[in-house]
C-alpha cells in the first residue's frame, strides 16, 4: 500500500485488489494514538475508486494511462465560459475565475489549454487575460 498526503487529503493506493477496504478501520484505531486527535477520518469524503472509474485526487483526475487531467466536466465549463466571454456575457468576476481556471488547465493539462487557444484564437485568450488586469 502506498500513502500520499496533500494538506489534509490522504490517498492510499495499491495494485492488490480489495486491500484498501480495511484501511479506514485500521486508521480509526491508529490515528487517536499517533495524531493526538488532530487527524480524523471524514467518512463523507472517503472514496474508493479503481481504474474502471475516474480517480480524482485534490481536484485532479488520474487517467487510466497515468496522466493528469482537469476532467471532462471542468473542460466543458472552461470552453463554455470562453464562448460566453467572446460573446460579452461574462461578468468581471466570472472573467477572473476563467483566467484562474485557464492557468490551472495550462499547468495540469497543457494540451487542453492549447486546444482552447486553437479553437477560440490566441487573440481572444490574450484579451481575456488583459481584461483581468483592468
Amino acid at each position: 500500500v502506498n500513502y500520499t498526503r496533500y494538506a489534509d487529503d490522504l490517498t492510499f493506493s495499491t495494485n492488490n485488489k480489495d486491500v484498501l477496504f480495511d484501511i479506514p478501520d485500521m486508521l480509526e484505531n491508529v490515528l487517536p494514538k499517533y495524531s493526538l486527535g488532530r487527524i480524523r477520518i471524514n467518512h463523507e469524503k472517503t472514496v474508493f475508486s479503481s481504474k474502471g472509474h475516474n480517480r480524482h485526487v485534490t481536484g485532479i483526475t488520474l487517467t487510466n494511462d497515468n496522466k493528469l487531467s482537469i476532467g471532462r466536466e471542468r473542460k466543458r465549463k472552461i470552453s463554455a465560459m470562453i464562448h460566453h466571454f467572446i460573446n460579452g456575457k461574462l461578468s468581471t468576476d466570472e472573467c477572473n475565475k476563467l483566467v484562474g481556471l485557464l492557468a490551472f488547465a495550462k499547468n495540469i493539462e497543457p494540451s487542453f489549454y492549447k486546444s482552447m487557444v486553437i479553437k477560440y484564437g490566441s487573440d481572444n485568450i490574450y484579451k481575456l487575460q488583459k481584461q483581468k488586469d483592468k
